[in-house]
């Protein structure tokens, strides 16, 4: 289960992160407090000097000088400990509060929206999207950086507020493989954790740069222009006279700048050691995404064998760790990622050995196997649209092969998942994808989801959406009119497409078409699976996340194991198979006596989700023990039907373990 061991070393990453940090605050502190208390102890000597104060006041400074300068100190030990602390906090509030759109925005990112894309940002938006339907999470909002170097990011965090940022340099030179191998690296640093660490390592370096800004604001002012930072045309400054910083502005501020470096530096110090091992981790699971090392290298090589420009944001600096590849052009042991040639060589020797010998020349493979080709293919054949039918099932592979083959995918991606999602993506029908891509019919295609297939809870369900808001009425019956039939496996695929779109409703909105929703499934008097699932994917990605979960461990949650195994083996449409997958699934975990079938095999929906919210607080390996439990029970039969995939989804999106589509062998 390599996603939870990446999981659990981002979080040791996290701790060592503060224990870095400390001392990093407390240098920075202590040298800038001394060099403040020597300077202010002298520019208060020149003034009376100059100024002729009277003979008892020179007296006492020079009688109490240690003292003075030791009374100074303190007070601007405590005056940095606060600049520097607050910036930390403010920086970490304010990308808490934006999540990941706050980094790309910072960057001078622009958001790629489906409506306006075409080109080779489409097909930037093609690749996120077919690789989002394969790792099973929702689609991140995908951002334009005017930047001409070759270079992407992935920022957020957790997957529902994560965007992922792409430059035009990279949209230009990159081919589809190579830039599937890109996104692919970045969808790895999502899965593994990183873009937590890495958002809570840029509130902790702002902070360590606070010194550095108050030395160019005392010596060059507020005005953006003076210190090249980027104009604002949302904020007036005053051009009336131009700044002049004085003696005492000069004279802390030039220092202040100088002990600015020391803080660049330990800034770039703690980038390195967190980012550098986490690159060939995200490179390394790029390759077992594709199965394509040839794309992640050439795209590589087109990195080092030509010069990159140096970003014009004035914040690169500060979200350098954050990107695929150096930002600045830095080397040695200051830079945030390992050398270009040494990434390369531990995916292919040869090619890094043609870097070499070829004085950085763009290395080209034999190998024209590209995603290109693979994905053309796949999606052409009719033998393979056949195996992702609905009516197709498995009865012809042995349970125990297939058994093997499912455990075996439950966490990492493959390169069949990609393809599924390239077929899924390109078979969806049109009406339904462009609704879930605009705002207004994603609240459409959410109702539409939600429709039953009897006739007169339909009726009622109309009903409902009418009296709730007559234009969402009238775009849901033209959305239904379109495709009245919308094809399962694209239900819950859908829904992920969609969540951007349903990201931006303000909140009450958010709260009235929740009450809403929950009428239309109700409006039968009982929920089917099917809308459980669809609800809590929903509550899931928009509602705030619920943090107050204290820790619990599998002896404590027996009882909530048994009621979701006893849900998972329900999926099996034999009786007998349904009650001997419910065994077999509780013998995992040794749980004696085993409870009778007959008395847990009728535990309500509102019980499971409790059930599943409970059991969201164990440990990673527990986590992974009751997935792998509720695996054996829903493949009990032999194959694993899409209700049964989409409660596998739902299941691991509640215990915050995200998971590739389950697929036929």
């Amino acid at each position: 289960m390599r996603f939870f061991e990446h999981q659990r070393k981002a979080r040791q990453l996290s701790r060592l992160l503060i224990w870095l940090y400390v001392p990093a605050v407390t240098l920075m502190v202590v040298l800038t407090a001394t060099c403040i208390a020597f300077i202010g102890t002298f520019l208060l000597a020149l003034t009376c000097t100059l100024h002729s104060c009277p003979a008892s006041v020179n007296n006492f400074w020079q009688t109490n000088m240690q003292t003075n300068m030791w009374v100074i100190w303190c007070w601007s030990a405590l005056l940095m400990l606060i600049l520097v602390l607050g910036g930390s906090v403010y920086r970490l509030r304010q990308l808490k509060k934006h999540g990941g759109a706050a980094v790309a925005e910072a960057l001078g990112g622009k958001r790629v929206l489906p409506n306006q894309a075409s080109g080779n940002t489409r097909q930037l938006l093609n690749v996120v999207e077919e690789m989002a339907i394969a790792a099973g999470l929702p689609l991140p909002k995908v951002y334009w950086l005017p930047e001409s170097s070759i270079n992407a990011f992935a920022a957020g965090w957790n997957p529902q507020d994560a965007v992922v940022a792409v430059t035009q340099g990279a949209i230009d030179a990159l081919s589809r493989d190579e830039l599937q191998a890109v996104v692919a690296h970045e969808f790895s640093h999502i899965l593994n954790g990183d873009m937590r660490l890495n958002m809570r390592l840029s509130g902790l370096l702002h902070g360590l740069m606070m010194i550095g800004n108050l030395g160019s604001g005392l010596l060059f002012g507020s005005n953006p222009n003076n210190v090249g930072i980027e104009y604002n045309a949302d904020i007036e400054y005053n051009r009336k006279e131009p700044y002049s910083p004085g003696i005492p502005g000069i004279l802390l501020g030039i220092p202040l700048i100088i002990l600015d470096f020391f803080g660049i530096v330990m800034a770039e110090l703690l980038q390195a050691s967190v980012s550098r091992q986490r690159e060939f981790l995200a490179d390394a699971s790029a390759v077992q995404f594709t199965r394509q090392k040839e794309g992640l290298v050439r795209a590589l090589s087109k990195i080092a064998s030509q010069p990159q420009p140096r970003w014009r944001s004035f914040s690169s600096a500060e979200y350098a760790h954050f990107m695929f590849s150096e930002m600045n052009g830095l080397s040695s042991w200051l830079a945030t990622h390992p050398p270009i040639k040494q990434r390369i060589a531990r995916l292919d020797k040869r090619a890094a050995a043609y870097l070499s010998d070829n004085n950085g020349a763009q290395w080209h493979s034999g190998n024209q196997n590209t995603a290109d080709t693979l994905y053309s293919g796949f999606a052409g054949s009719n033998d393979t649209a056949a195996a992702y039918d609905e009516a197709q099932t498995w009865e012809n592979t042995p349970p125990s092969q297939i058994r093997q083959q499912t455990l075996s995918d439950i966490i990492q991606i493959h390169p069949q998942h990609l393809q599924y999602a390239a077929w899924l993506r390109q078979n969806m029908s049109p009406a339904w994808y462009e609704a879930s891509q605009d705002a207004e019919q994603a609240q459409s295609l959410v109702c539409v989801l939600l429709l039953s297939e009897q006739a007169e809870i339909t009726d009622k369900q109309w009903q409902i959406i009418e009296q709730y808001d007559r234009n969402l009425y009238l775009r849901t019956q033209s959305l239904f009119a379109r495709q009245n039939r919308l094809i399962t496996a694209h239900a819950l695929p859908l829904l992920d497409l969609a969540l951007p779109a349903l990201a931006e409703m303000s909140e009450p909105q958010w709260q009235q078409l929740r009450k809403m929703w929950q009428q239309l499934m109700i409006a039968d008097g009982q929920i089917s699976l099917r809308e459980w699932c669809i609800w809590t994917v929903l509550n899931i990605h928009l509602s705030p996340p619920n943090t107050a979960n204290h820790s619990r461990t599998l002896a404590q949650s027996t009882d909530d194991i048994i009621l979701v195994l006893a849900w998972a083996a329900r999926c099996n449409n034999d009786e007998t198979i349904a009650q001997a997958a419910f065994q077999a699934a509780v013998s995992s975990f040794a749980i004696t006596p085993i409870p009778a079938w007959q008395q847990i095999k009728t535990a309500a929906l509102p019980q499971l989700q409790a059930a599943l919210q409970r059991l969201a607080a164990l440990n990673d390996d527990d986590k992974a023990a009751v997935l792998q439990a509720v695996l054996t029970a829903v493949q009990a039969d032999g194959r694993i039907h899409f209700t049964e995939r989409d409660l596998m989804r739902t299941i691991a999106a509640i215990l915050r373990c995200p998971i590739p589509p389950l697929l036929p062998q």
